[in-house]
C-alpha cells in the first residue's frame, strides 16, 4: 500500500469505522487487527493512523517525521512495560468479542500471549517468547519482518484471502489463525552488518505452508543496502506449490534528500519500487513509482501498490492468496507541509486500458491555543465510477466538557450521500487528568439512525486501568477492558 492509498485509513475515527472498513475490503485483516489493538490504547488520532500508513510503507522515517512519540509506532515496535488484562467487545460485529492477554518481561526475556474468544469459542492469538543475549535476538512464536520495502519478504505471513473462512478458528497453540509469521526468527547484529534468519510454519485446515528466509543488511553513514531471499512451500491435499523469491534493496540519504528502492523476483517474475524524498525548509515532496509483472504472485509480498487486488490459487485448489501487486504500474506524488498534505496517485492494471486515480487533501489548523480544526477529502476514480468522502472536525486539546465535534460525509458515483455511512458526531468528556474520565459520544447517521456511547476510563493505583462503555444501537451493548501494568 503506498502513501496515497494509505490515506483511506485516515477516515477511521472509531472502532465502528474500523469494522466497517474491514468488511467492505478497504483494509485487510492485518491492518484491521493492528487498528483494533490501537483502539485499546485510547482514541485514535490522525498521527496514529498516518503511522499505520507509514508502517504499510515499511518506512519508519516517516513516522519519526510525523510525531516523535507516536503511540502506534511505539506500541508496535518499542519495548513495553509488562501488563496483563482482559477485554470484551460487543458491537454489531462478532469477529473479535474478547481477549485475555499478558506481556511479561523476566530478566533477559519477554513473553506474550493472547487467548481470544468468539461467541463462546476460544482460540489462540499472537504469542511469542523473546530472548536477547549480546548481539543475538531470538524470537519463538509470532513475529513480523522488516526487509527493504517488503517486495521479496513482506512484514506478515498472510492467511488465505479466499476459500478459508474467518470462522475457521481452532484452539491450536501451535498454529494460531492469524497473519503473523509463526516459528523462529534470529537477528544477529555485528557492527555495520545485520543478519536475520526466518522459519515460519502455518496451517489452514488441510493445508500447510512453510516459509524459510533470510536477510542481510549493511549500513554505513548515509547508505543502506540489503539482500533478502525466501522459499515458500505450500501443500494442500497433496498439491505442492513452491515459490522462491529474492530481492535487493537500498537507501541513500543525506540531510535534504533520499532515494530508496527494491527489486524483487518471484519465479522469474519481477517487481520494482522506487521512492525519492526531498526536504525543504518547511515542506517535503515525495515521489513513488512501482511496476510489477503479471505473474508477480508472492505469498509474503507487502510491496507498495494501490487498493486493487486479485487472488491466485496454488495448484488450482480452492484456497487463494491475495495479490495486490501483480500486473500493476503506479505513480504517487505527495506534498507535505506543517499543516497541509496533498497526495495524487495514478495506477493501471496490465489487462486494463483505463488509468485509475485518487486524490487526498488534509488541512489542519490551530484556531486558538487549545482549539484545533481539520478538513480532509479523499476521492477515487476507477472502473468508470467515483468515490468521495469529506470530513471536518473541531477539538480541544485540554479537558473541556465539549471535546470534539464535526461530520463525515460519503458520496457514491452519483454524488448521493451514503446514508448508513455519513454522520455527524459530538463528544463530551469530563474528568480529572490521570484519574477518572467520563465520556458521552453521539453519532447521528444520515439515514436517521443514531448511536450513543457513554462510559468511563478509571486509572486506579498500582497501575490498574478499568474502561467501561455502553453502546446504544439496536439494543444495548457493553464493552469492558481491565488492565494491570506490571
Amino acid at each position: 500500500m503506498s502513501s496515497s492509498s494509505a490515506s483511506w485509513i485516515y477516515s477511521l475515527d472509531c472502532l465502528d469505522d474500523i469494522y466497517q472498513s474491514y468488511y467492505q475490503d478497504e483494509i485487510d485483516y492485518d491492518v484491521f487487527s493492528m487498528l483494533v489493538d490501537l483502539y485499546d490504547i485510547g482514541d485514535l488520532k490522525p498521527e496514529d493512523l498516518q503511522a499505520v500508513g507509514a508502517f504499510e510503507m515499511n518506512d519508519p522515517s516517516i513516522v519519526s517525521n510525523i510525531s516523535p512519540d507516536n503511540r502506534f509506532w511505539l506500541n508496535l515496535l518499542a519495548p513495553k512495560k509488562g501488563k496483563v488484562g482482559v477485554r470484551r467487545y460487543s458491537r454489531d460485529f462478532d469477529r473479535i468479542t474478547g481477549k485475555f492477554f499478558f506481556d511479561i518481561q523476566p530478566q533477559g526475556a519477554r513473553l506474550q500471549a493472547e487467548l481470544r474468544s468468539n461467541d463462546g469459542e476460544y482460540y489462540w492469538g499472537k504469542r511469542a517468547i523473546f530472548w536477547a543475549v549480546g548481539p543475538l535476538e531470538l524470537t519463538a512464536g509470532n513475529y513480523i519482518v522488516s526487509e527493504g520495502f517488503g517486495l521479496a519478504i513482506g512484514r506478515l505471513d498472510y492467511r488465505p484471502s479466499a476459500g478459508f473462512s474467518n470462522d475457521n478458528f481452532e484452539f491450536d497453540f501451535l498454529y494460531p489463525t492469524d497473519s503473523f509469521y509463526n516459528g523462529l526468527k534470529l537477528d544477529v547484529k555485528n557492527g555495520s552488518f545485520g543478519e536475520r534468519f526466518y522459519y515460519s510454519e502455518k496451517k489452514y485446515s488441510s493445508a500447510k505452508k512453510i516459509f524459510i528466509g533470510s536477510g542481510v543488511v549493511f549500513k554505513k553513514r548515509g547508505l543502506t543496502a540489503g539482500i533478502s531471499a525466501g522459499l515458500n512451500n505450500f501443500d494442500n491435499l497433496d498439491v505442492v506449490d513452491k515459490r522462491f523469491t529474492v530481492g535487493l534493496n537500498f537507501k541513500i540519504e543525506n540531510k535534504l534528500s533520499s532515494i530508496a528502492g527494491e527489486y524483487a523476483s518471484v519465479e522469474q517474475s519481477g517487481g520494482l519500487f522506487l521512492k525519492g524524498l526531498r526536504w525543504f525548509d518547511d515542506m517535503a515532496i515525495s515521489t513513488e513509482f512501482w511496476r510489477y509483472s503479471d505473474n508477480f504472485n508472492n505469498y509474503n509480498c507487502s510491496g507498495p501498490s494501490a487498493t486493487d487486488y486479485s487472488s491466485f490459487y496454488p495448484g488450482g485448489q480452492e484456497l487463494g492468496f491475495r495479490s495486490a501487486q501483480a500486473g500493476e504500474t503506479g505513480l504517487a506524488v505527495n506534498f507535505t507541509r506543517r499543516y497541509l498534505s496533498i497526495g495524487f496517485q495514478f495506477w493501471r492494471q496490465s489487462y486494463e486500458r483505463q488509468v485509475k486515480s485518487s486524490f487526498n487533501l488534509r488541512l489542519f489548523g490551530r484556531l486558538k491555543d487549545n482549539l484545533s480544526a481539520v478538513f480532509q477529502t479523499v476521492s477515487m476514480f476507477k472502473d468508470q465510477n467515483s468515490y468521495l468522502w469529506l470530513r471536518t472536525g473541531f477539538w480541544q486539546d485540554e479537558r473541556p466538557l465539549l471535546k470534539r465535534c464535526g461530520f463525515k460525509l460519503y458520496f457514491n458515483e452519483n454524488a448521493k450521500i451514503i446514508g448508513n455511512r455519513s454522520y455527524s458526531y459530538i463528544d463530551f468528556l469530563y474528568g480529572l487528568e490521570g484519574q477518572l474520565n467520563i465520556f458521552l459520544k453521539l453519532r447521528n447517521y444520515s439515514d436517521g439512525k443514531a448511536r450513543w456511547f457513554f462510559g468511563e476510563e478509571l486509572n486506579l493505583t498500582n497501575g490498574i486501568n478499568i474502561n467501561a462503555e455502553v453502546v446504544i444501537f439496536k439494543g444495548k451493548k457493553v464493552n469492558l477492558k481491565i488492565e494491570k501494568l506490571l
